[in-house]
């Protein structure tokens, strides 16, 4: 029998599970449209059981074809970062949907649980929640990764449509906007040398850190550059369509002094075997006790020589550099790459497609959050404009001024000649002579009636 229980959001689902059929369920509105689309389903999955009739993927769950979605192509083709953040996007919604036919989930259902996840708390790795939501940026990659699977199955067939194209209620993203200062790229400069003296550190640092910061190369890009991609004589590192996150190639240029920081590392790669230009050593398994618990004890000298190099792993040595150079927690490695773009929108006249073709970006639009930096470049041009109001504001100040003091002018020779025919006094001072003269005719009148 079908079974409706009431969201959060106040609506109500429909579920009804057979045996040997996937979970069928849909939202509605009202408990009774529920229960009513209830019965009628169930009676649509009686008649095509008695009858015989199968029905294509009816019994294909989501989480079935986000298996297929992995060991599909286009997912092997992606990044080893990109997959990881698949999987772990993965994980939610395979609690949520996992045993949901793929063809009842419905736009509803999506944005219910796109609001269940709005209100969740973080939960750690030890199990407990912690006091903090979930990030707006882990709700939508994951919207993006139901996204990536709906599409795979409209391709194959195994879906009718694809609901992600509707449009759904995300939270809001707030885009970082940290910057980094000259003084905290000298300190990041220092606190990477004090790191680099250290036993058994890794001297790759210094120069990746150089590197991101004169090239604007992302953080991990640098981290993967080839050996063979190198060439010192023409001071450039060609990275090909699969060494780049867009999958598009790009020619990355470094100047002087960087070069020296990159000759130094290629003899040091080579010296090692390693095809990466900045590398890191790879964490040999540990060895076990007869009771299953891991041996812990230090490497000698030829363990860590022979053990494998990996693309630099600069996670770790980031977070001991930033408390070194007391770094706030919004500069993180990407930041390096927005600071130098932003430098160059502020302190170049390069056109959008000149700083998208230097520091790798496709499409010019994406360089749009960058262009209020420009605002500064144009206080000339702002200043000369509003020199030329004020003085265009000041002559008509002038002209009006000279008018009223043309009007009062013939409005006082209008008064004068006015009162000058009546016979009135022209002026104030005549007008107090003749005010004297009366007050002596009078004193006089008055002495002669004494």
């Amino acid at each position: 029998m079908a079974s409706v229980s009431e969201l959060p959001s106040g609506k109500f689902r429909v579920q009804i599970r057979r045996k040997n059929l996937a979970a069928i369920g849909k939202v509605f509105d009202t408990r009774e449209e529920a229960m009513a689309w209830g019965v009628s389903r169930e009676a649509e999955l009686v008649v095509a059981k008695s009858s015989g009739v199968a029905r294509p993927n009816a019994g294909l769950t989501f989480r079935v074809a986000v298996q297929r979605y992995f060991d599909g192509p286009k997912f092997r083709e992606k990044a080893i970062g990109t997959q990881g953040r698949e999987r772990s996007s993965s994980v939610r919604l395979l609690e949520y949907f996992g045993n949901y036919a793929l063809s009842v989930i419905d736009g509803a259902m999506v944005q219910d649980y796109i609001d269940i996840r709005c209100g969740e708390r973080v939960k750690h790795r030890n199990g407990t929640t912690l006091d903090k939501k979930i990030s707006a940026d882990s709700v939508r990659l994951e919207k993006a990764f139901l996204g990536a699977v709906f599409k795979f199955s409209k391709r194959r067939n195994l879906v009718t449509a694809n609901i992600m194209r509707d449009s759904f209620e995300l939270p809001t993203c707030i885009p970082k906007e940290a910057r980094i200062t000259l003084k905290q790229q000298l300190d990041m400069y220092d606190a990477a040398r004090h790191i680099g003296t250290a036993k058994n550190a890794n001297p790759c640092l210094l120069p990746w850190l150089y590197f991101v910061f004169e090239t604007g190369t992302r953080p991990g890009e640098a981290a993967k550059i080839e050996l063979s991609w190198v060439s010192l004589e023409e001071r450039k590192v060609s990275i090909p369509r699969i060494g780049q996150k867009k999958r598009n190639a790009r020619i990355v240029l470094f100047g002087d002094e960087v070069f020296d920081m990159v000759r130094d590392c290629c003899e040091r790669a080579q010296e090692a075997g390693s095809k990466y230009l900045f590398f890191s050593r790879a964490n040999a398994p540990l060895a076990h006790d007869a009771k299953g618990n891991p041996i812990r004890r230090r490497r000698t000298e030829d363990e860590t020589a022979n053990r494998p190099c990996t693309p630099f792993s600069y996670y770790n040595a980031w977070r001991t550099l930033a408390k070194k150079a007391r770094l706030p927690s919004s500069i993180n490695p990407h930041i390096v790459r927005h600071e130098f773009i932003s430098r160059l929108f502020e302190d170049t006249d390069m056109s959008d497609s000149q700083i998208a073709s230097l520091v790798g970006d496709v499409n010019v639009l994406s360089l749009g959050p960058y262009k209020h930096l420009r605002v500064e470049r144009l206080r000339d041009r702002q200043d000369a404009h509003l020199d030329e109001m004020r003085m265009a504001l000041r002559d008509i100040q002038t002209m009006r001024e000279a008018k009223l003091k043309a009007f009062f002018a013939r409005v006082r020779e209008e008064a004068q000649a006015a009162r000058e025919a009546s016979g009135d006094f022209s002026t104030p001072m005549q007008r107090i002579h003749a005010m004297v003269e009366a007050d002596a005719v009078l004193e006089k009148a008055a002495l002669t009636q004494k």
